[in-house]
Parts: C-alpha cells; structure tokens; sequence
C-alpha cells in the first residue's frame, strides 16, 4: 500500500485535525465570552483556508462584527487573523511539499495563496527556511 496520501485524503485529515482542535478549544475556553462564535470562526477557516478567505467574510457567516472576531480571536487564540490562516496554510503546504512532488506554485494555489513569491516568503517567516529547502530537508529515502 502506497503511504502518500491523496490530496483529498489529506484534506480529510487536516479537517479531522481541525474539528479535534476546535473541540479542544471549545472545551477549553469555554469561560471566554463568545468561545461558539471563535469554534464556527476556526471550523469555517478549516473548511475554506484554501480560497479567498478574509476577516470580513468569516464575520458575515457567524454573524458577529470583524472587530470582535478580531478580538475573539486575539483574546481566545493568542494570535491574529492573518497569523492563524497563514500557519494552518504553511502547516498544509508542509505536508504537500513531504508528501507530493507538486511544483512550489502548485501547492501554494491549493493552500490558497496564488502567488509562489508571496507563499515563499511566508513560509520562510514561519518555518525559517524556503519550501524547496524544507522538501529537500524531509525527503523520504
């Protein structure tokens, strides 16, 4: 049996991975004010972290303001809007660049950034080095 996953099969895990995380969240921060509308926000940018995804449409579909889903965000996660989507978007380029032999520019459109340069230098900020370096890093042999 072949130990690559499929695009769709990896979608599926990183969504299974995405919900455990959402219910750790829940349960955790359940004394933080509006911990449902952060677990919809989180499971909405799970599901749709690989098209054009702002702050404005996450707010719209959980019906709350952008500046308190901001805050949610802030207070509930630790972290930013453009942080958080950027993370989970270079943790899914991770695992293509691992386990696929796309092109740079093939893995960046399906996490959602269309632009190769601009993936390339997020994923430097946050892994420390380039995506062709970290695919030659974590070749299987």
């Amino acid at each position: 049996m072949d130990d690559k996953l499929s695009f769709e099969e990896l979608c599926y895990e990183c969504a299974q991975i995405m919900e455990k995380f959402i219910d750790s969240v829940y349960e955790e921060r359940s004394n933080i004010k509006g911990v449902h509308y952060l677990a919809q926000a989180t499971k909405y940018i799970a599901e749709n972290y690989t098209k054009d995804v702002t702050l404005e449409k996450i707010a719209n579909e959980v019906n709350i303001s952008t500046s308190y889903l901001s805050h949610l965000l802030h207070s509930g996660l630790g972290t930013t809007f453009t942080e958080y989507i950027s993370k989970l978007r270079v943790d899914k380029a991770k695992d293509l660049l691992v386990n696929t032999e796309l092109s740079i520019a093939d893995i960046a459109e399906k996490v959602g950034i269309p632009d190769a340069n601009y993936f390339a230098r997020i994923f430097k900020k946050y892994v420390g080095i380039s995506p062709n370096r970290f695919r030659s890093m974590n070749e299987k042999r």
